[in-house]
């Protein structure tokens, strides 16, 4: 099959053409990409003035991501586990069809989103509910749960806190106080020689400051 020069002349330039526009189609889909990630974004953090619960949020970003099925949890670091609205656990990895979405700040765990795999291809607009998601728990912005959260996980420190002051009151403060009795005894047997008692001296001082801290 031989074309013409006329047929030539327009395939290549349909070809040159087709080049130039390509590029440029890809250009176009990344800034439509972008702005509707801004766009979300700036939606998401407009909302936070609401003090929206754990629940809503989720909601809220599902809707920004059109995914119903999406979950997401707070990480909670008394148990080192991510905890869902009302307590359920979420941990990876996902399951088929879905993708594991980490929030982190310097590299720490904050929360965790799992999302239709689908929308791994739009990275900016996922990048955009994590980055709100990430402001949100930070500024506290998020009631209920992970308030609740946060508070359980205080007093966990606190209970924590106070069983070591009781090992220490009941253990090592106790052995402490033993050992200055002993310590005591000793200066008292050892009188006649002036160069053990100044040791001992030593050692009950030693001894005072470590009852003390």
């Amino acid at each position: 099959l031989f074309l013409d020069q006329n047929t030539l002349d327009t395939l290549s330039w349909g070809l040159v053409v087709a080049r130039v526009l390509l590029p440029l189609g890809f250009l176009v889909a990344l800034l439509q990409s972008r702005h509707f990630a801004t766009t979300a974004l700036q939606t998401l953090l407009e909302k936070l003035a609401a003090r929206p619960t754990f629940d809503q949020w989720r909601g809220m970003v599902a809707g920004a991501l059109d995914d119903d099925a999406l979950r997401l949890g707070y990480h909670d670091p008394h148990a080192g586990r991510f905890r869902e609205p009302g307590g359920g656990e979420l941990d990876p990895p996902a399951p088929p069809g879905r993708a594991w979405v980490p929030v982190e700040r310097d590299g720490q765990p904050v929360a965790a989103m799992v999302i239709d795999e689908s929308l791994t291809q739009d990275p900016e607009l996922v990048r955009a509910a994590s980055t709100a998601t990430l402001i949100a728990v930070e500024n506290g912005s998020l009631e209920g749960e992970l308030r609740a959260s946060r508070a359980r996980t205080a007093e966990a420190g606190h209970a924590e806190r106070r069983r070591i002051e009781r090992d220490l009151h009941d253990g090592a403060q106790q052995h402490l106080a033993g050992l200055s009795i002993e310590i005591a005894l000793a200066r008292e047997l050892a009188k006649e020689d002036p160069e053990v008692v100044a040791r001992l001296d030593v050692l009950g001082h030693g001894l005072e400051n470590a009852l003390g801290e």
